[in-house]
């Protein structure tokens, strides 16, 4: 039985999409944080989907796509 548990826990899962846009995602979050301005979870969807087309297509939140 103990060993079934740590089995489990050893599982990664699958890679985020947002593991490969990592870098550039911190970079665009460290701009805006040393120009002063917010940084919103809003902000960075958008600027995710702009990166990335299969972000764009998995995340199916329209109305943030207007704000661009």
């Amino acid at each position: 039985m103990r060993r079934e548990i740590k089995a489990k826990n050893m599982f990664l899962g699958p890679s985020s999409i947002l593991y490969a846009l990592e870098d550039q995602l911190l970079h665009y979050i460290f701009e805006l944080w040393e120009q002063g301005m917010a940084v919103s979870s809003r902000l960075v969807i958008v600027k995710a989907s702009s990166f990335s087309r299969e972000f764009q297509e998995r995340v199916s939140i329209p109305h943030y796509y207007s704000v661009r």
